[in-house]
């Protein structure tokens, strides 16, 4: 009978924790939700935005837009997924071009995030940090 007990009292805990980890998903996502940032701490000239709709997100990458999906997790994780760039400018430098992949890269390696005062920070692995400014 007490196995039983133990048991049951094991699930519970276990299914209430599962829910209360999938709510703490869902409230980080929504603080992004509906927001756009400018990349400030690097490639100042081609004007690199990244805003978030839901769980995906979007913006311009200096040549072309791109977009894909992320993921947050518990401890400031973020996960950015299936990124795909537009093919839209042509026109513009090779040099344009390189910092656009080369912010790609960086986007795609970052780790977690960290929300600043007027901001974000997207963080890699090996340090790199891409400092946004909120627009709106």
């Amino acid at each position: 009978m007490i196995k039983k007990f133990l048991l049951i009292i094991t699930i519970l805990t276990l299914l209430i924790s599962c829910a209360t980890y999938k709510d703490n998903i869902s409230i980080s996502t929504s603080i992004l939700n509906g927001k756009t940032y400018k990349l400030v701490n690097m490639f100042d000239k081609n004007a690199i935005t990244i805003s978030f709709h839901n769980e995906e997100f979007y913006g311009y990458g200096g040549v072309n837009t791109y977009y894909g999906k992320y993921q947050m997790r518990i401890g400031n994780i973020i996960l950015f997924n299936n990124i795909t760039t537009t093919s839209v400018n042509t026109e513009m430098t090779e040099e344009a071009q390189i910092i656009e992949k080369e912010y790609l890269d960086v986007l795609m390696s970052v780790a977690s995030i960290e929300f600043t005062s007027d901001g974000i920070k997207l963080i890699t692995l090996d340090n790199t940090e891409l400092v946004f400014k909120k627009l709106n």
